[in-house]
């Protein structure tokens, strides 16, 4: 019949076992701890790249209501240009110059201002759709780093559009100077006017 009683030996094959046990344990928790540091630092980093990213989102909202603002005063300084102009020939119908004005205002303002600022607006449209994924991006990926490529790839291409407003707004400001001449110009006939009206 066989013993139940431990003997010396058996005890100490036991405390190697467990021992063995005991390093091998060391060992995984050792590597555990190195994975959780890094996830940990890596996790920080994204964190630090998302809060860059929105500082960059809020500039940029910043800068279409900025641009919003100075489209919509382009538009009005058009209007009232072109305003001008009309009653200069309807006061001036016989002079040749308001019919070269004319021509020109069509070929300047309602050709090329116009559809500069429309263009402007579709890229500003375009520009609010991508900072709205952005944020979307950055709401569903707070922590996980996949996300981070998809956001940075959407970001590029709206800073390339806010290169394309700011080529659009120089543009703008071409015409803008544009305008100005023509305003001057108008003034000038009215002033003419009011010295000596034209029969």
């Amino acid at each position: 019949m066989k013993s139940n009683t431990l003997k010396f030996r058996d005890l100490d094959n036991i405390v190697d076992i467990y021992a063995l046990n005991l390093r091998d344990n060391e060992n995984v928790f050792g590597l555990q701890a190195k994975e959780s540091n890094r996830l940990i630092s890596k996790t920080l980093r994204i964190q630090e790249k998302l809060r860059l990213l929105q500082e960059k989102i809020e500039n940029l909202n910043s800068f279409q209501k900025q641009t919003d603002l100075i489209l919509h005063q382009v538009k009005c300084n058009l209007c009232c240009i072109e305003d001008m102009i009309g009653n200069a020939e309807a006061q001036c119908p016989k002079m040749e110059c308001c019919k070269r004005m004319k021509n020109a205002l069509t070929d300047l303002y309602r050709q090329d201002t116009y559809k500069l600022v429309e263009n402007t607006e579709v890229t500003i449209t375009n520009l609010q759709q991508g900072l709205d994924q952005i944020s979307y991006q950055i709401q569903q990926n707070s922590v996980a780093s996949p996300g981070i490529e998809k956001i940075a790839e959407i970001l590029q291409v709206h800073l390339q559009n806010l290169e394309e407003i700011e080529q659009n707004t120089e543009q703008v400001k071409a015409k803008l100077n544009e305008v100005e001449y023509w305003k001057n110009f108008c003034l000038h006939l009215y002033k003419l006017k009011e010295i000596k009206p034209w029969e």
